[in-house]
């Protein structure tokens, strides 16, 4: 077994070459200022590193943007970004440089999750295939992000990190959801955002979920309906339409302990931050996704027992 002799790396003496990987490969993931002062050490280790610095790329900025693209136009090896990118966030109220931006989506082929929070569209001839999509309603029509890979989509009701309220959305009809189930195949999950929505609105959107669920295949799971701090008897007005469809989820995802006393089979209390879910990194705590598939596990476990009693 080859071992690890370097001037850079006296920490590891005579180390064979996988151990020193695998550990500094976990401080990379653990802390990214390790990870950054870890690929100075050597080219070898920044073999390692770079993988794991590049998987998940946030453009909060056009300098940020920027840097990207220098990383993207100084390597060597084209395949590196489609290879070792899976999660992007775009989100900036700003507007980025729409060539740029074209530019730099046919590198990203390999994305598993992205996050598009800006004001602007994709860029026309997106290559990305992502299973999990973070959308801000303001970009819809979203025809050229529909992709037979995708199995979550989550619209924000509104631009998760402002307080705009475009109501795109809503003004979709059940045609357009056909045609994006037919053009999503494997999408099982799909989840709107509604936290500080204008009543009205969320009327309206409630309607429209009726309609997605009547044109929604029988492989369709769950959706979704995110809300915070809504009064409890709010909660029963506003979903009455929906809360009695078991595909059909209001969640409450107001910080603090839950607020006791309801009675509604598919309304749920958890404590977290949605906008976070676009990570999809392996933590102690699970995602929105992830909760409302434990509760679908738990009803379906509830149904057949009770199936069981004579």
């Amino acid at each position: 077994m080859s071992t690890l002799r370097t001037e850079n790396l006296q920490s590891f003496p005579d180390l064979p070459v996988d151990i020193a990987r695998r550990i500094l490969e976990a401080s990379a993931i653990d802390d990214r200022v390790t990870a950054l002062s870890l690929v100075c050490v050597s080219k070898a280790v920044r073999a390692w590193i770079d993988p794991i610095l590049f998987e998940t790329i946030v453009i909060d900025s056009r300098k940020r943007l920027d840097a990207v693209l220098l990383s993207l136009e100084l390597r060597n090896d084209p395949a590196f970004f489609s290879t070792h990118v899976k999660r992007v966030c775009v989100w900036a109220r700003l507007i980025f440089d729409q060539a740029k931006l074209s530019r730099l989506m046919p590198s990203l082929s390999g994305v598993v999750s992205l996050a598009w929070w800006c004001s602007q569209p994709l860029p026309v001839g997106n290559v990305t295939r992502p299973k999990y999509l973070f959308l801000a309603d303001s970009i819809i029509p979203f025809s050229n992000v529909v992709s037979p890979n995708l199995t979550h989509m989550n619209l924000g009701g509104r631009d998760l990190y402002y307080s705009s309220w475009p109501t795109h959305v809503a003004d979709m009809d059940a045609s357009s959801w056909f045609e994006i189930f037919a053009r999503c195949p494997a999408l099982t999950h799909l989840m709107f955002n509604l936290f500080d929505a204008p009543d009205a609105l969320v009327e309206r959107e409630v309607a429209l979920v009726v309609e997605i669920l009547s044109v929604a295949p029988p492989t369709f799971k769950v959706f979704i309906l995110l809300i915070a701090e809504r009064p409890l008897d709010w909660v029963g007005d506003a979903f009455s339409d929906v809360l009695s469809d078991s595909r059909c989820m209001v969640i409450d995802t107001t910080t603090g302990p839950s607020r006791g006393g309801v009675s509604y089979e598919n309304y749920f209390h958890y404590d977290h931050d949605p906008t976070l879910d676009w990570q999809y990194m392996p933590t102690s705590r699970m995602t929105v996704w992830e909760f409302a598939d434990l509760q679908l596990r738990r009803r379906a476990t509830r149904r057949g027992v009770l199936a069981l009693i004579p």
